[in-house]
């Protein structure tokens, strides 16, 4: 992937990772399909005391370009460290976790919450890119994320659907 400074964040997000909906990124070898993830995440053992927080899916500004997803991951304080390898989001052909730092985005293979600890995936930091969302999610609507452990575990959390730019904007006066 085509490293981007800071400041190109947002046409990074709509273009650089963009992808045909038609052609889903290809998996890198060993990696399952996101077909089959999403299948393994169904039939996975849910991760005990694991969950997701303030979740919210940013759509893309046009048909065709990624989204994004943030969420606050808590591991109680009684649990075992938990590494998360995978990520699948409702009706979207494949997710995928990156990370930004020092300016630039990169994917994240796997990321690392110590108990009694809370991983943000937020902007400008970890987050999930979202490709081949269906037309039909609509600012509102309330999509389902399930993350899979490198042991397999899954944990399920809701995401709120949100425009571009800031959601709600009802508060500002105009």
């Amino acid at each position: 992937m085509k490293r981007a400074p800071l400041a190109a964040l947002p046409m990074l997000l709509m273009a650089a990772c963009h992808q045909s909906p038609s052609a889903p990124a290809e998996a890198p070898s060993g990696t399952p399909s996101p077909e089959a993830a999403a299948a393994e995440a169904v039939t996975a053992q849910p991760a005990k005391g694991l969950a997701i927080m303030d979740g919210r899916l940013v759509l893309p500004m046009m048909a065709g370009h990624p989204g994004a997803a943030y969420f606050t991951l808590a591991n109680p304080a009684d649990a075992t460290p938990v590494a998360i390898t995978s990520v699948a989001i409702a009706g979207a052909k494949s997710a995928e976790m990156h990370e930004t730092k020092g300016g630039e985005m990169a994917p994240l293979p796997r990321a690392e919450v110590a108990p009694g600890a809370s991983l943000a995936f937020a902007p400008g930091g970890r987050h999930v890119m979202v490709f081949g969302l269906p037309d039909t999610v609509k600012a509102g609507d309330t999509v389902d994320i399930t993350l899979t452990t490198d042991k397999g575990a899954t944990i399920a959390g809701k995401l709120k659907a949100e425009p571009m730019g800031g959601g709600d904007m009802d508060h500002m006066k105009m």
